[in-house]
């Protein structure tokens, strides 16, 4: 084995660890890798410096992932309990229970005018301001649904909406 000079270039320690010159400057910047003489490094060191320094960025990158999986097992495993719970339930299903239970809704208070009198005119009267809450009421469903939709969380009413 041929023995290793005392120093060497940037360039050359490029060469030796399998990375350009300039990535030796910015290492030296970073303190990883330490200059001997004005642009002369020793191989020695420098290959044991960047092999740790390597081996740490691995591992740390290791780390990273492993805790973006256990965060994500977390997750999973949350949701999972609170479908269990009952306190999760799909988009969808919301939103086919919401239907259901409004087009039940609104076929009784349709049917209410004429359960009611036989006053064609209050009768009338009374259709219109069914129909008018019901839309009302429509629309406020349409915008919650498309918020939470597209923000995955619900709004809270506004003060005035209550009134």
């Amino acid at each position: 084995m041929a023995n290793l000079p005392d120093t060497i270039s940037a360039k050359g320690l490029g060469k030796l660890l399998g990375i350009t010159d300039r990535w030796v400057r910015d290492l030296e910047k970073q303190g990883v890798l330490k200059r001997k003489a004005r642009g002369q490094y020793d191989p020695c060191e420098c290959v044991q410096a960047f092999v740790g320094w390597k081996t740490r960025t691995e591992v740390a990158k290791q780390s990273d992932v492993r805790d973006t999986l256990r965060e994500a097992r977390e997750r999973e495993i949350a949701q999972r309990i609170a479908i269990k719970d009952h306190r999760l339930i799909d988009l969808a299903e919301h939103d086919a229970i919401c239907d259901e239970v409004f087009g039940a809704l609104k076929s009784e208070l349709l049917g209410l005018p004429a359960r009611t009198t036989r006053d064609l005119d209050l009768r009338q009267k009374l259709e219109i301001e069914i129909n008018g809450a019901l839309n009302r009421t429509s629309d406020r469903i349409a915008k919650a649904a498309a918020e939470l939709g597209a923000t995955g969380q619900g709004s809270q009413p506004a003060a005035e909406d209550d009134a």
